[in-house]
């Protein structure tokens, strides 16, 4: 049983890395994309930081530190670590590198 939701939080994660994975159109949009999701993903999995800097979208929820949820936070963060090396550098400006 729990190898089945490993497998389906992973299928799962996979699935909206596909949908929103950067296509280098444009790199600057790509990376500031990266930067948007990430925020976003951040303020709805740690929703007790999120009212703290006022967004309160997810004031009915808490953190969920179970070993499934701590398990997606990581390919979440892995699945976000790839995006971010997969937009070509060299193509970034110097502004843009530094973030």
């Amino acid at each position: 049983m729990y190898q089945r939701m490993i497998r389906f939080a992973f299928l799962t994660n996979l699935v909206a890395f596909m949908i929103t994975a950067p296509v280098f159109a444009d790199p600057h949009a790509d990376l500031n994309k990266l930067f948007d999701d990430y925020w976003q993903a951040r303020m709805r999995y740690g929703p007790e930081r999120a009212t703290y800097l006022g967004d309160h979208r997810f004031d009915d929820r808490l953190t969920d530190y179970n070993e499934h949820a701590v398990f997606e936070e990581r390919i979440r963060f892995k699945l976000f670590a790839n995006r971010l090396t997969a937009i070509p550098r060299d193509t970034l400006t110097p502004d843009d590198q530094l973030n």
